[in-house]
């Protein structure tokens, strides 16, 4: 005869995962992997204990919250790549990983790390990079993409967009758009709508050496 406990114990266990790696994804993306475990437990609303229960080291956590942003690329990527206008769905992959990267310290950190060297992950990016090409190939047969673009330009423009652009955030939030707007408009084409608005020299004093 089961234990008819086991069912409930089980469910709880992947409910306080799941809170765990919430937590985690909420303050690696304000504070970096450098966030501490009780930060987290607390934001969790479970013990220390129980966080090391299911991610002995912290790595393991940092990988488990990449694991999640790496799912969220993956969809995008698979429904933009059969978007019927290649460019709108390049557009919006760009989109994505620009605002991801900007908003989220922690997978700006992987990204400049090689995802912690960690094989999955690594090979499930370059999966992404891979319908990315594709994509890019469409539009450039389609005449939407000039000839000469790589899938490694769009790569190159998104970090270095979310790196130049992330200090002005607090002063001028969704400040990237208009960076990320202006890199594509040689790539992509005329963006839709207009640009948001420019900072001001304030704004790129206040935000220290790497908006200088």
């Amino acid at each position: 005869m089961g234990d008819a406990t086991a069912p409930t114990v089980r469910a709880d266990a992947r409910r306080n995962r799941e809170r765990i790696v919430d937590a985690a994804s909420a303050c690696f993306a304000m504070d970096g992997v450098e966030c501490q475990i009780t930060a987290i437990a607390a934001k969790a609303g479970v013990g220390n204990a129980t966080v090391f229960r299911h991610f002995p080291a912290k790595r393991d956590l940092v990988l488990a919250v990449l694991d999640r942003r790496i799912r969220e690329a993956e969809a995008l990527v698979e429904r933009e790549a059969a978007n019927p206008d290649p460019a709108a769905g390049l557009r919006a992959i760009v989109e994505h990983m620009a605002e991801a990267m900007v908003s989220d310290q922690a997978l700006k950190q992987a990204a400049g790390e090689g995802l912690y060297a960690d094989t999955d992950l690594v090979c499930r990016r370059d999966e992404i990079y891979e319908r990315i090409r594709a994509l890019v190939e469409r539009g450039k047969a389609d005449g939407v993409v000039r000839a000469d673009v790589e899938m490694v330009d769009l790569i190159v423009l998104v970090q270095g967009v979310a790196w130049s652009a992330a200090p002005l955030e607090a002063r001028t939030p969704g400040v990237w758009r208009r960076y990320l707007a202006l890199a594509l408009e040689g790539t992509l084409g005329p963006s839709a709508g207009t640009l948001p608005a420019a900072p001001t020299e304030a704004d790129l004093n206040a935000a220290g050496p790497a908006g200088a």
